[in-house]
């Protein structure tokens, strides 16, 4: 695992969209529960066959002032779906929890039901970095980099 990646996109931040090679804005979102998470990752995985990854982000302001900043992370190859959230008050971030999913497949992801949200083999959590592959970690850093070099 590439971990110098993985805290590059833990230290930025999750406020935009990640799709192959290209970022789009996402911004902050009022809620994107799991039912609109299953919904948008399966027109993603639909919409874009040949990627080898797919990833979402989106932050959430928090009543106390808190932003949730969350990614959702499809791994086709390895056929792994990670979900992560971290948690920043002002300046200080919480360590990330996580949670993921192997033997994921677009089948599976395509059958999902979006109100039942993820309901997938090989579930397991964490804290700490997300265990990414490397070449994820790598996807994510370069596409990251884009986008702050953009703004």
């Amino acid at each position: 695992m590439n971990s110098k990646a993985v805290v590059l996109l833990l230290t930025l931040g999750f406020t935009c969209a990640v799709v192959a090679n290209t970022l789009d804005q996402l911004g902050m979102r009022d809620a994107f529960g799991s039912e609109d998470q299953v919904a948008t990752l399966k027109k993603l995985a639909s919409d874009h066959p040949d990627d080898e990854f797919i990833a979402i982000t989106w932050s959430i302001s928090m009543t106390d002032k808190s932003v949730v900043e969350s990614l959702l992370f499809y791994e086709r190859t390895s056929k792994k779906l990670w979900r992560a959230k971290s948690v920043r008050v002002g300046s200080d971030r919480l360590k990330p929890q996580w949670v993921g999913w192997t033997d994921v497949t677009d089948e599976k992801i395509q059958a999902l039901k979006n109100s039942e949200g993820f309901e997938l083999p090989g579930f397991h959590t964490g804290e700490g970095s997300v265990p990414l592959s490397d070449a994820a970690a790598s996807f994510l850093k370069k596409a990251l980099s884009k986008k702050k070099a953009r703004n």
